[in-house]
Protein backbone atom coordinates (compact mmCIF):
# COMPACT_ATOMS: atom_id res chain seq x y z
CA UNK A 1 0.00 0.00 0.00
CA UNK A 2 1.66 3.60 -0.86
CA UNK A 3 1.46 6.20 2.21
CA UNK A 4 -0.11 9.33 2.63
CA UNK A 5 1.45 11.79 0.74
CA UNK A 6 1.54 15.46 1.54
CA UNK A 7 3.00 18.83 -0.25
CA UNK A 8 3.22 21.86 1.52
CA UNK A 9 3.42 25.33 -0.77
CA UNK A 10 6.01 27.07 1.95
CA UNK A 11 7.98 24.19 0.95
CA UNK A 12 7.46 24.47 -2.56
CA UNK A 13 9.23 25.81 -5.59
CA UNK A 14 7.17 27.92 -8.44
CA UNK A 15 9.37 27.53 -11.42
CA UNK A 16 9.16 30.42 -14.26
CA UNK A 17 8.00 28.52 -17.53
CA UNK A 18 10.93 29.56 -19.90
CA UNK A 19 8.26 30.21 -23.27
CA UNK A 20 5.47 31.65 -21.19
CA UNK A 21 6.83 32.90 -18.18
CA UNK A 22 4.38 31.63 -16.14
CA UNK A 23 5.05 29.86 -12.43
CA UNK A 24 4.72 26.36 -12.28
CA UNK A 25 4.64 24.53 -8.73
CA UNK A 26 5.16 20.68 -9.41
CA UNK A 27 3.71 18.13 -7.10
CA UNK A 28 5.49 15.28 -7.59
CA UNK A 29 3.01 12.38 -7.20
CA UNK A 30 5.17 9.89 -8.98
CA UNK A 31 5.12 6.51 -6.77
CA UNK A 32 1.82 7.93 -4.98
CA UNK A 33 -1.26 6.40 -6.96
CA UNK A 34 0.16 4.22 -9.39
CA UNK A 35 1.26 7.34 -11.39
CA UNK A 36 -2.20 7.44 -12.69
CA UNK A 37 -2.72 11.14 -11.94
CA UNK A 38 0.02 14.34 -11.80
CA UNK A 39 -0.30 17.69 -10.62
CA UNK A 40 0.49 21.62 -10.69
CA UNK A 41 -0.74 24.52 -9.90
CA UNK A 42 -0.54 27.72 -12.48
CA UNK A 43 0.17 31.16 -11.13
CA UNK A 44 0.74 34.49 -13.51
CA UNK A 45 2.69 37.29 -12.82
CA UNK A 46 3.17 40.66 -14.54
CA UNK A 47 4.96 40.00 -18.03
CA UNK A 48 3.51 36.59 -18.19
CA UNK A 49 1.86 35.20 -21.17
CA UNK A 50 0.16 31.99 -21.97
CA UNK A 51 1.29 30.45 -25.28
CA UNK A 52 -1.96 29.77 -26.65
CA UNK A 53 -0.45 25.89 -27.87
CA UNK A 54 -3.85 23.56 -28.15
CA UNK A 55 -2.72 20.41 -25.37
CA UNK A 56 -4.83 17.51 -24.25
CA UNK A 57 -4.74 15.01 -27.01
CA UNK A 58 -2.82 12.64 -24.59
CA UNK A 59 -4.65 12.87 -21.88
CA UNK A 60 -7.36 11.16 -20.99
CA UNK A 61 -8.54 13.28 -17.68
CA UNK A 62 -7.37 16.84 -18.00
CA UNK A 63 -9.41 19.24 -14.61
CA UNK A 64 -8.46 22.94 -13.85
CA UNK A 65 -9.82 24.84 -10.96
CA UNK A 66 -9.43 28.80 -10.61
CA UNK A 67 -8.39 29.47 -7.67
CA UNK A 68 -7.65 33.46 -7.88
CA UNK A 69 -7.73 35.59 -11.01
CA UNK A 70 -9.47 35.02 -14.52
CA UNK A 71 -8.33 32.68 -17.45
CA UNK A 72 -9.53 33.29 -21.05
CA UNK A 73 -9.87 29.36 -22.42
CA UNK A 74 -10.84 27.74 -25.68
CA UNK A 75 -11.82 24.14 -25.96
CA UNK A 76 -12.47 22.01 -28.61
CA UNK A 77 -16.09 21.70 -28.18
CA UNK A 78 -17.27 24.79 -26.32
CA UNK A 79 -15.93 27.34 -27.41
CA UNK A 80 -14.33 30.14 -25.57
CA UNK A 81 -14.92 30.79 -22.34
CA UNK A 82 -13.54 32.95 -19.53
CA UNK A 83 -13.23 31.38 -15.87
CA UNK A 84 -13.10 33.26 -13.12
CA UNK A 85 -12.69 32.10 -9.25
CA UNK A 86 -14.76 29.29 -8.90
CA UNK A 87 -14.64 27.89 -12.11
CA UNK A 88 -14.14 24.27 -13.32
CA UNK A 89 -13.01 22.81 -16.25
CA UNK A 90 -12.85 19.00 -17.33
CA UNK A 91 -11.92 17.30 -20.60
CA UNK A 92 -11.37 13.73 -21.19
CA UNK A 93 -10.23 11.09 -23.85
CA UNK A 94 -8.20 13.80 -26.30
CA UNK A 95 -10.42 16.97 -26.05
CA UNK A 96 -8.23 19.61 -26.55
CA UNK A 97 -7.85 22.44 -24.87
CA UNK A 98 -5.94 26.36 -24.92
CA UNK A 99 -5.42 29.00 -22.22
CA UNK A 100 -5.41 32.38 -24.57
CA UNK A 101 -4.95 34.85 -22.07
CA UNK A 102 -4.91 35.11 -17.41
CA UNK A 103 -5.22 37.90 -15.21
CA UNK A 104 -1.75 38.96 -13.43
CA UNK A 105 -3.13 37.50 -10.26
CA UNK A 106 -4.30 34.36 -12.18
CA UNK A 107 -3.95 31.06 -10.06
CA UNK A 108 -5.52 27.54 -10.67
CA UNK A 109 -5.03 23.85 -9.82
CA UNK A 110 -4.89 21.31 -12.15
CA UNK A 111 -4.94 17.81 -12.42
CA UNK A 112 -4.19 15.36 -15.67
CA UNK A 113 -3.81 11.80 -16.69
CA UNK A 114 -3.08 10.15 -19.80
CA UNK A 115 -3.25 6.63 -18.22
CA UNK A 116 -6.59 6.29 -16.82
CA UNK A 117 -9.40 4.27 -18.77
CA UNK A 118 -12.27 6.41 -19.14
CA UNK A 119 -14.48 4.30 -21.23
CA UNK A 120 -16.85 6.95 -22.33
CA UNK A 121 -17.14 9.39 -25.36
CA UNK A 122 -14.37 12.56 -25.88
CA UNK A 123 -16.27 15.40 -23.85
CA UNK A 124 -15.85 18.85 -22.18
CA UNK A 125 -17.41 20.42 -19.31
CA UNK A 126 -17.49 24.10 -17.28
CA UNK A 127 -18.88 24.45 -14.15
CA UNK A 128 -18.89 28.26 -12.22
CA UNK A 129 -19.19 28.67 -8.72
CA UNK A 130 -22.57 30.59 -9.11
CA UNK A 131 -24.35 28.01 -11.06
CA UNK A 132 -23.36 24.82 -8.59
CA UNK A 133 -25.63 23.12 -6.30
CA UNK A 134 -24.48 22.98 -2.80
CA UNK A 135 -26.20 20.42 -0.42
CA UNK A 136 -25.30 18.02 1.78
CA UNK A 137 -23.08 14.83 1.16
CA UNK A 138 -20.43 12.56 3.23
CA UNK A 139 -19.94 14.62 6.37
CA UNK A 140 -22.33 16.86 8.31
CA UNK A 141 -20.80 19.86 9.21
CA UNK A 142 -19.56 20.33 5.70
CA UNK A 143 -21.52 22.39 2.40
CA UNK A 144 -20.52 20.53 -0.38
CA UNK A 145 -20.67 20.95 -4.46
CA UNK A 146 -20.60 17.91 -5.81
CA UNK A 147 -18.82 17.09 -9.12
CA UNK A 148 -21.98 14.96 -10.35
CA UNK A 149 -21.16 15.74 -13.79
CA UNK A 150 -18.00 14.59 -14.07
CA UNK A 151 -18.91 11.14 -12.25
CA UNK A 152 -21.27 11.12 -15.20
CA UNK A 153 -19.06 11.84 -18.12
CA UNK A 154 -16.97 9.77 -16.93
CA UNK A 155 -18.79 7.21 -16.10
CA UNK A 156 -18.33 6.78 -12.14
CA UNK A 157 -14.37 6.44 -12.41
CA UNK A 158 -14.05 9.76 -11.38
CA UNK A 159 -16.06 11.94 -9.05
CA UNK A 160 -15.47 14.63 -6.63
CA UNK A 161 -16.44 17.94 -4.36
CA UNK A 162 -15.85 21.13 -3.44
CA UNK A 163 -16.53 21.16 0.61
CA UNK A 164 -16.88 24.10 2.75
CA UNK A 165 -16.44 23.77 6.54
CA UNK A 166 -19.97 25.23 8.04
CA UNK A 167 -20.25 24.02 11.91
CA UNK A 168 -17.60 24.09 14.63
CA UNK A 169 -16.76 20.55 16.11
CA UNK A 170 -18.29 19.45 19.09
CA UNK A 171 -17.37 20.67 22.29
CA UNK A 172 -18.63 18.03 25.21
CA UNK A 173 -15.78 15.38 23.87
CA UNK A 174 -18.21 13.53 21.81
CA UNK A 175 -17.09 12.59 18.44
CA UNK A 176 -18.29 13.30 15.08
CA UNK A 177 -18.08 10.22 12.33
CA UNK A 178 -15.45 11.99 10.83
CA UNK A 179 -13.43 12.39 13.96
CA UNK A 180 -13.82 8.58 14.35
CA UNK A 181 -10.76 6.41 12.61
CA UNK A 182 -11.62 5.59 9.33
CA UNK A 183 -10.66 4.67 5.93
CA UNK A 184 -12.05 4.42 2.06
CA UNK A 185 -12.13 1.70 -0.41
CA UNK A 186 -10.92 3.53 -3.25
CA UNK A 187 -7.76 3.75 -5.21
CA UNK A 188 -6.46 7.26 -4.59
CA UNK A 189 -8.03 10.67 -3.20
CA UNK A 190 -6.62 13.39 -4.21
CA UNK A 191 -7.49 16.73 -1.80
CA UNK A 192 -6.33 20.07 -1.75
CA UNK A 193 -6.52 23.19 0.54
CA UNK A 194 -7.41 26.17 -0.80
CA UNK A 195 -8.83 28.32 1.99
CA UNK A 196 -8.79 28.27 6.21
CA UNK A 197 -7.18 25.54 8.80
CA UNK A 198 -7.46 21.76 10.15
CA UNK A 199 -5.71 18.89 11.46
CA UNK A 200 -5.62 15.52 10.83
CA UNK A 201 -3.94 12.12 12.18
CA UNK A 202 -3.09 9.24 9.65
CA UNK A 203 -2.10 6.18 10.77
CA UNK A 204 1.04 6.18 8.71
CA UNK A 205 2.16 9.96 8.94
CA UNK A 206 0.41 10.91 12.40
CA UNK A 207 -1.08 14.56 13.38
CA UNK A 208 -0.22 16.93 10.20
CA UNK A 209 -1.89 20.82 9.22
CA UNK A 210 -4.12 20.98 6.82
CA UNK A 211 -3.68 25.05 5.20
CA UNK A 212 -3.98 27.00 1.99
CA UNK A 213 -1.49 25.16 -0.09
CA UNK A 214 -1.58 21.79 1.06
CA UNK A 215 -2.11 18.83 -1.32
CA UNK A 216 -2.40 15.37 -0.32
CA UNK A 217 -3.28 12.49 -1.64
CA UNK A 218 -5.02 9.52 0.83
CA UNK A 219 -4.41 6.10 -0.64
CA UNK A 220 -6.51 2.94 -0.21
CA UNK A 221 -7.11 1.70 3.27
CA UNK A 222 -5.36 4.36 5.07
CA UNK A 223 -7.08 5.36 8.36
CA UNK A 224 -7.40 8.54 9.23
CA UNK A 225 -9.46 10.61 11.72
CA UNK A 226 -10.38 14.52 11.85
CA UNK A 227 -8.37 16.26 15.15
CA UNK A 228 -9.35 20.10 14.54
CA UNK A 229 -11.07 22.22 12.20
CA UNK A 230 -11.88 25.46 11.34
CA UNK A 231 -15.41 26.90 9.99
CA UNK A 232 -14.40 28.13 6.45
CA UNK A 233 -12.13 25.51 5.79
CA UNK A 234 -12.55 25.21 1.96
CA UNK A 235 -11.51 21.69 0.20
CA UNK A 236 -11.30 20.28 -3.06
CA UNK A 237 -10.90 16.93 -3.61
CA UNK A 238 -11.13 14.37 -6.34
CA UNK A 239 -11.52 10.84 -5.92
CA UNK A 240 -11.14 7.54 -8.02
CA UNK A 241 -13.46 5.43 -8.29
CA UNK A 242 -16.39 8.07 -7.77
CA UNK A 243 -18.43 5.97 -5.53
CA UNK A 244 -16.54 3.96 -2.84
CA UNK A 245 -16.83 2.38 0.65
CA UNK A 246 -16.16 3.68 4.07
CA UNK A 247 -15.35 1.47 7.37
CA UNK A 248 -14.88 2.40 11.02
CA UNK A 249 -11.17 1.16 12.52
CA UNK A 250 -10.27 -0.04 15.75
CA UNK A 251 -7.54 1.97 17.34
CA UNK A 252 -6.20 -1.01 19.04
CA UNK A 253 -6.09 -2.63 15.47
CA UNK A 254 -4.38 0.62 14.42
CA UNK A 255 -1.86 1.34 16.71
CA UNK A 256 -0.64 -2.35 15.87
CA UNK A 257 -1.01 -2.27 12.48
CA UNK A 258 1.30 1.01 12.49
CA UNK A 259 3.06 0.86 16.05
CA UNK A 260 1.47 3.57 17.78
CA UNK A 261 1.43 4.18 20.97
CA UNK A 262 -1.95 4.15 22.96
Amino acid sequence: MHGTFLDYEEDATFAPDADTGLLVRTIELRGTNDDLFSAYVLKSRPGARPDGEWEGADQTFFLTFIEEGWVDIEIESLGHHRLIKGHLVHTQNGERHRMVACSEDMQSLNIVSTSIVIDQPKCATVQSYADADWGDGLRTHVLYRDFAHIEKATGGVIGGHHGKIIKEAPKDNSKEPVQRWHQHDWTAQLFYIFGGWAEFDFGDVGVNPFKKGVFMVLPNGMPHAEVQRQVGLETFEIVHPAQFGTAYVDEAELRERFNREA
